[in-house]
């Protein structure tokens, strides 16, 4: 189903809102729903907000089977794509 709008009709202005917020709702949807945008983004933040703490660092790395350096590496791999995901946003 296509609207047709016409330059004269009164009602074009607030119909075209509507859609443009609509357009906006589910394209936020879709950024919500993508696993690698919200997952990047998670690990991101907490890097930022200094959750990982040497003990709970620790932890992490001991239960992943990863070396520090490589569970360094992860969360640096996680911020970059979430800037450059952000970016794209």
């Amino acid at each position: 189903m296509f609207l047709e709008l016409h330059e004269d009709d009164e009602d074009a202005p607030a119909i075209l809102e509507k859609a443009e917020g609509l357009i906006k709702e589910v394209n936020n949807m879709k950024v919500w729903n993508n696993n690698t945008i919200q997952f990047a983004r998670l690990i991101a933040e907490c890097e930022h907000e200094n959750v990982f703490t040497v003990r709970a660092f620790e932890k992490l790395r001991a239960s992943m089977d990863l070396e520090e350096h490589e569970l360094q590496e992860l969360i640096q791999r996680a911020v970059i794509e979430n800037d450059e995901l952000k970016s794209k946003l």
